[in-house]
């Protein structure tokens, strides 16, 4: 395999026929066998021991050379997945957290607020009609009603 500085590449697609997954700069990474993944070089390295001589520390993370594995198995899958060089990979970076308060809600239209309290008293305040009247009797008919 060509060392990775006489190449112009920054990414691979990583395709793997088996189930895996590993970590690399907080981001996981995930097969479900036959899948194929981009990736930077470095996450690959991470995972795969790409362009490594030694790819024991990284069959380990992906979870291929246990107490019940050998080298030599890990290595034989190794060999069933496909490393393909990319040129140019578009990346989009997340969005950054909202910092600060969270956006503020309210309905200005109500005259009490959750409190219980008035609400802001208008320059020309609507009178309000009075029910009481001296003059009339307190007793209703039910022809009135």
């Amino acid at each position: 395999m060509a060392d990775e500085s006489e190449t112009n590449f920054t990414h691979l697609r990583v395709t793997v026929p088996f189930k895996c997954k590993g970590k690399y700069a907080n981001i996981e990474y995930s097969w479900k066998g036959g899948e194929s993944l981009t990736m930077p070089i470095e996450a690959a390295r991470h995972l795969f021991g790409f362009g490594l001589d030694d790819k024991a520390p990284a069959f380990h993370r992906i979870g291929l050379l246990s107490a019940n594995t050998t080298l030599e198995w890990a290595t034989e899958l190794l060999g069933q997945c496909t490393f393909q060089p990319l040129k140019q990979v578009y990346e989009i970076a997340p969005s950054a957290p909202r910092r600060g308060r969270p956006p503020k809600i309210s309905n200005d239209r109500s005259l009490v607020n959750a409190g219980g309290t008035k609400g802001p008293v208008s320059e020309n305040p609507a009178p309000v009609p009075d029910d009481h009247d001296d003059d009339e009797d307190d007793d209703v008919s039910a022809e009135a009603i």
